[in-house]
């Protein structure tokens, strides 16, 4: 994994120095223990609370995600299981987990909501932290590194793959789904903020709820629970 994390320093142009400042870096070496940690349970068929793991490891869910594609990545042997594991933890954590009050996430939505008052003050107004291309901070000079920007890709990308699967599962019309989609690109550009303390999923299944109120088609809270 330092080989393949070393790759991407070299494809930056960094320098030995800030190469050696990055393995000297505490939260580095403590989200790879943790993915080691959660690797044992997973092939010892043991369950592991994430949040106690977090927790113990002193480390930000955002930290771990980021290993979690190099790891995936750094032995082609790896089991399919193993891997499909990761990703499902992937998940849980853009969806969710990320998204806790004083987290990476939610010091970078204070830092654009701070640029963006004072932009207003100005005359000039900006949309949220996330939009649909993922790269809407640049018009504030709150430029988004690597990690950020591939994390924001993959939070509109599994919202999508969701919306797309609950709404097929419910059988509801592609004008319905593409409103529930229009939905969720609005709160994910403009209303950053209601992601913070919790789960995109619920955000997902209240936007089909209201959706499919407005269409005056029956669902109620139990149904869609369900999906």
């Amino acid at each position: 994994m330092i080989r393949i994390e070393e790759k991407k320093l070299d494809e930056k142009h960094l320098t030995s120095l800030e190469y050696y400042e990055f393995v000297r870096n505490l939260d580095f070496h403590r989200s790879l223990a943790a993915i080691c940690i959660e690797t044992l349970f997973f092939i010892n068929n043991k369950e592991l609370d994430l949040q106690n793991l977090f927790n113990v490891a002193q480390i930000e869910p955002f930290d771990f995600w980021k290993m979690i594609n190099s790891f995936v990545k750094f032995d082609k042997k790896m089991p399919v299981s193993l891997k499909e594991h990761f990703y499902i933890i992937e998940k849980m954590i853009i969806f969710g987990y990320a998204w806790k009050s004083g987290s990476t996430l939610d010091k970078l939505i204070k830092s654009f909501e701070e640029k963006s008052k004072n932009e207003t003050s100005q005359g000039s107004k900006e949309g949220g932290i996330l939009s649909q291309n993922s790269r809407c901070l640049i018009k504030t000079e709150i430029f988004l590194n690597r990690s950020e920007e591939v994390f924001f890709k993959k939070v509109i990308y599994y919202t999508a793959s969701q919306i797309l699967d609950i709404c097929e599962q419910l059988n509801l019309t592609e004008a319905i789904t593409e409103n529930v989609w229009q939905t969720l690109t609005y709160i994910l550009s403009n209303e950053t903020r209601l992601l913070i303390n919790r789960n995109i999923n619920h955000l997902i299944i209240c936007s089909v709820y209201v959706n499919c109120k407005n269409d005056r088609i029956k669902l109620s809270f139990d149904d869609l629970l369900q999906k």
